[in-house]
């Protein structure tokens, strides 16, 4: 097959092509959960504890919607780890 090819081409020419396996993706099923909005108060300048305290809010409220639906859409999946 390719690797035939392959080595025709390199032998005809001297110079070497690369094997691309897999360059089209495969289908995969994806499932989409929407959780609550999250109340956001814009604020042109926030400071650092504005953000970790709504980056905190965030991440609660992932892992809540994580563990709402693992067992459901994931059974076996671990928990939710936010690194």
């Amino acid at each position: 097959g390719l690797r035939v090819l392959k080595t025709q081409f390199q032998l005809v020419t001297g110079l070497s092509l690369p094997v691309v396996l897999n360059i089209l993706p495969h289908a995969a099923k994806i499932t989409l959960v929407v959780g609550e909005p999250i109340a956001v108060e814009q604020v042109s300048e926030p400071s650092d504890s504005q953000v970790k305290e709504l980056l905190d809010k965030y991440i609660e409220a992932l892992e809540k919607l994580y563990e709402a639906h693992r067992k459901r859409l994931s059974p076996g999946k671990p928990p939710l780890r936010v690194i």
